[in-house]
């Protein structure tokens, strides 16, 4: 007889088998930085922070703030941009008419060892968890791995979000001949087309959502097709 709890109780099972214990973490912003920059051309850096996350090695991380672009008519025709890490967010707002980029570098000095990034396996793709963002903002991954192998990626904020979204981007979009199972650095860099601010909670690597939901799907039907057979 078709049981449809049974059925639904499995695929909670597939869904945490094919899970990792644990996403990767790549950065929560627990910390507090701050740094503004006034006028094209001019930039303001973190320096080293070091055990930032536990997704590279030793955790170091540079932050480095660059006004690209400014066309307001404030006094002496200087606006600024600015970025702040505290509380578990990331804020990066440019005044209007200008533009800027925020990088964030993330590597391990010390080169105690590569990790892996896809988690045996278990991580397929990179969350980002935002808050509030307006229209045009692109982040691009650049990927590092042993040997000097790179590879790039790039999300785009298609449409404003207003409250929490969390956006993906595949392991298979990355292009280029880095070793994901090898990983020295990450790199993020991140603008928009057009001034605005962007709120960040957290970036990561976790299973591809789609592929998990497939194979929930592909259970039920199986479930569904053993139904009709009995019938």
């Amino acid at each position: 007889m078709f049981n449809i709890k049974k059925v639904i109780g499995c695929a909670g099972l597939v869904f945490a088998s094919v899970m990792p214990a644990q996403a990767l973490v790549l950065d929560s912003f627990n910390y507090d930085v701050s740094l503004t920059v006034n006028g094209a051309g001019n930039t303001a850096s973190s320096g080293v922070l070091t055990g930032v996350t536990s997704t590279i090695p030793a955790g170091d991380v540079v932050y480095t703030l660059e006004m690209s672009a400014d066309t307001n008519n404030s006094p002496n025709g200087i606006s600024s941009a600015d970025s702040v890490m505290a509380d578990g967010k990331l804020y990066f707002s440019m005044a209007s008419q200008t533009l800027a980029t925020l990088e964030l570098d993330y590597f391990d000095a010390d080169a105690i060892a590569p990790i892996d990034l896809t988690d045996a396996g278990g991580a397929t793709a990179f969350y980002f968890d935002i808050e509030a963002s307006d229209l045009g903002f692109q982040t691009l991954i650049t990927i590092t791995s042993f040997g000097g192998g790179v590879s790039t990626a790039s999300l785009m904020v298609v449409s404003a979000i207003n409250s929490l979204t969390t956006l993906y981007l595949d392991f298979s979009a990355f292009v280029g001949t880095a070793d994901l199972t090898q990983v020295v650095g990450i790199n993020a860099l991140i603008s928009s087309t057009t001034a605005g601010d962007l709120t960040l909670l957290e970036v990561g690597t976790v299973p591809e959502p789609s592929t998990l939901a497939v194979l929930g799907l592909g259970l039920l039907g199986l479930g569904f097709r053993s139904r009709r057979k009995s019938a």
